[in-house]
Order: C-alpha cells, then sequence, then structure tokens
C-alpha cells in the first residue's frame, strides 16, 4: 500500500511539473530549421539556431521546440522534393498538427514567408503577410485539437528578413525575382501589429545586415541575436 500511494504521488508530482512549464513552438523554414548559409545543406547545432538560444536564455521552466522545414511555405503548397510530397511543404496545413502533436503550447512563433516570394510563386510582400496572418488564426482557433483540453497559444510573428546581395548566391535562380519585394517585408508585416494587434518581431531594425553570403538565411550571430532578444521579450512580457 506505501509503495502504491508512493507512485501515485510520484506521478501527480510529475504531472503537475510538466504542467507547469512553458512550452513554446518555434515554426518555420530553413531559418528556423538553421540553414547555414552555403553550408551546402548542412544546419546549424541544436545550441546555435535560435530556438536553441531561447532555450538556454530561458532556462528551467521552459520547452522551446523547433519545429522549422527547409522550403516551408505560408499556405501553399511547395514542389515535390524526393520523398517529401508539396502539401507537407505547406504550413496551413500542418501547423494544427504540429500544435496537437506538441501540446501544450502556450506560445507559437511563426517565422515564414520567405519562400512565398520565390521563382512560381511570387507573390507581394503584402499577400504574404496576410497568409501569415491566417496561420495566426488558425493557432488562435486550436484550442482542444484533437480531444485535447488545452487552450489555443499565443502568437507571434518573425517578420522574414529582407534579401541581401544575390550575386554570387547559389539561390539566385530561385529568389532574384524577389528582391525588391523582399524590401517591403518590414513596412507590410508592421500592418499586422498596428491593425490587428499581433506581436511582430521586425528582423531588419533588431538583425540589420545580418544575413550570411547567400544572402538569404541568417548567420550564426543573428541566431544569437534573435533568440536572445526573445528571450528578453518572453521574460518582459511575463510568459
Amino acid at each position: 500500500m506505501r509503495c502504491l500511494t508512493a507512485f501515485l504521488l510520484l506521478s501527480f508530482f510529475v504531472q503537475t511539473q510538466s504542467f507547469s512549464e512553458v512550452r513554446v513552438l518555434a515554426f518555420g523554414d530553413s531559418n528556423t530549421w538553421g540553414w547555414i548559409p552555403n553550408g551546402g545543406g548542412k544546419r546549424f547545432s541544436d545550441s546555435e539556431r535560435w530556438s536553441g538560444v531561447l532555450q538556454n536564455e530561458l532556462g528551467e521552466g521552459y520547452t522551446v521546440i523547433c519545429d522549422g522545414l527547409v522550403a516551408r511555405r505560408t499556405n501553399i503548397d511547395g514542389s515535390n522534393t524526393k520523398l517529401v510530397d508539396g502539401s507537407f511543404l505547406n504550413g496551413a496545413k500542418t501547423l494544427p498538427v504540429a500544435i496537437a502533436r506538441n501540446a501544450p503550447v502556450d506560445l507559437v512563433i511563426l517565422f515564414l514567408g520567405t519562400n512565398d516570394i520565390q521563382l512560381g510563386s511570387e507573390r507581394t510582400a503584402k499577400e504574404i503577410s496576410i497568409a501569415v496572418q491566417s496561420l495566426a488564426a488558425i493557432a488562435t482557433e486550436s484550442k482542444g485539437l484533437l480531444y485535447s483540453d488545452y487552450d489555443a497559444p499565443a502568437i507571434w510573428i518573425i517578420e522574414p528578413p529582407a534579401f541581401g546581395d544575390l550575386s554570387n548566391s547559389p539561390l539566385k535562380g530561385l529568389f532574384e525575382i524577389g528582391k525588391v519585394e523582399s524590401y517591403l517585408f518590414s513596412e507590410a508585416f508592421a500592418e499586422l501589429s498596428h491593425k490587428e494587434g499581433i506581436t511582430v518581431i521586425d528582423t531588419d531594425q533588431l538583425l540589420g545586415d545580418s544575413l550570411g553570403s547567400d544572402g538569404i538565411h541568417i548567420n550564426l550571430e543573428a541566431h544569437q541575436t534573435l533568440g536572445k532578444a526573445l528571450a528578453r521579450k518572453m521574460l518582459k512580457d511575463g510568459l
């Protein structure tokens, strides 16, 4: 009987502990996956990526889940690539599953939009900001997903960075067509903050010229800066 009582008390303690932590879902594309600029398809380590930096800065009581996927778009399918069907690159289709899989989720940080501006999709910055807003709406309506009893998470959005020098980039053919439009990301995403009251992290202001040599992906220093800035904001906001 004493063993059973001890087991039940331990189970209650573990459950209480798991519910008391703050869980953050970092949902994005290759800049969340950690693509090393001109790294030939390699990624930064767990602790080097912005989500890992965020985890290290927050420490105990927080769990940051990294769900970054190369070539992920907002609410449109990508191209079929080997074993990956293009529909799985559609953030709107996969975000609800990610939230349900990792429940409970207290905060979703969306970092998407860059791949919507490449050759073949060629959206405007305004269209992309609206698409990201639609993902935010999905997250805010996610209470009780898949029979769970968890509330919907808060939402933050990281604005995609404007493109840098693409002249010698291996990605030039894909992204050069959207370079000028990328300069309008900051303005378009600022409207979400002003009109919709959504928290938007302005990467142009925060990171400055922190893109790697391919002109698309943020460098190691930017991962550090972004992760630390997000941690400061979370703690300041009481999350």
